[in-house]
């Protein structure tokens, strides 16, 4: 991997946990999830008005577009619900631990080829999760959590796949724009009646437009590195990065405990993200 795409998937990974934290400590995570895609609709009308960006989507990449809102339909129904029911710290490594199933499919599927330090980087990526794990039942989370969780991995790897092909042929600001408004009658659904309020609006104006533009900046940053050549399971992996951020937010900001622990598999993360770069 080059630095200059590691570098932007590491500035992607220090913004992508805050808003994670954000949707977490929200009173309304489905209705913030909502609000927060449909604030990706809005950031990529203002960069194609005011940059000239284009939006069009060809109708060869339909297919996989249509297969991107899938995935990110099933991701973002999966994150809000693990986050609500389990810590950011402990879950959040889980459905962020999607570089394995991108390595298993872009092998296997799409012919692409990883060498062997990125391939023992991702392993020891994978370790530090288990690390991380040891005292699951001593965190507060159980088996319907994890399973939730690792569809929020799958669903994350899934996306990573279509959407780095999909900037082959539009560009990140289309992409984002016509996957997020796709999505949203979904997200609706999730929200329901009950989290979909504007009480949140009238307390706290500007936390879900923040949110988006942390999210946005974030996924932004990511299609650009795949532009730039980024390998899905390779980008996917040094994301890993937000990791040990969410760890120290959820241990210290949001009182979850174990910090030691999660803190001694965030760094064992580390390790296996600078193997990825260096491989």
């Amino acid at each position: 991997m080059a630095w200059s795409v590691a570098v932007l998937v590491l500035l992607s990974a220090a913004l992508h946990p805050i808003w994670n934290a954000l949707v977490k400590d929200d009173p309304w995570p489905a209705g913030a999830y909502f609000w927060l895609m449909a604030g990706y609709v809005v950031l990529s009308t203002l960069l194609a008005l005011t940059t000239g960006t284009s939006l069009a989507v060809p109708m060869a990449a339909v297919p996989l577009l249509l297969g991107s809102v899938a995935a990110q339909v099933a991701y973002g129904w999966a994150l809000v619900k693990v986050l609500r029911r389990g810590d950011l710290s402990l879950f959040y490594p889980i459905a962020r631990a999607s570089p394995v199933f991108n390595l298993i499919i872009g092998t296997l599927l799409l012919g692409e080829r990883y060498s062997l330090v990125a391939g023992v980087g991702i392993g020891v990526v994978l370790a530090g999760v288990v690390v991380l794990h040891g005292g699951l039942k001593g965190g507060g989370g159980h088996l319907g959590s994890l399973l939730i969780a690792l569809i929020a991995m799958a669903s994350a790897g899934l996306y990573a796949i279509t959407d780095s092909r999909l900037v082959a042929q539009m560009t990140p600001a289309a992409l984002m724009f016509w996957g997020q408004l796709l999505s949203l009658p979904a997200f609706a659904l999730i929200a329901g009646k009950t989290e979909l309020t504007l009480e949140p609006w009238r307390k706290a104006p500007w936390r879900y437009p923040l949110m988006a533009l942390l999210s946005y900046g974030s996924y932004y940053m990511i299609l650009i590195a795949y532009q730039w050549g980024g390998q899905p399971a390779a980008v996917n992996a040094v994301r890993q990065a937000s990791i040990p951020l969410s760890v120290l937010i959820g241990t210290l900001l949001l009182k979850e405990g174990h910090a030691g622990r999660r803190l001694g598999g965030a760094l064992v993360m580390v390790g296996g993200i600078l193997l990825i770069i260096l491989g």
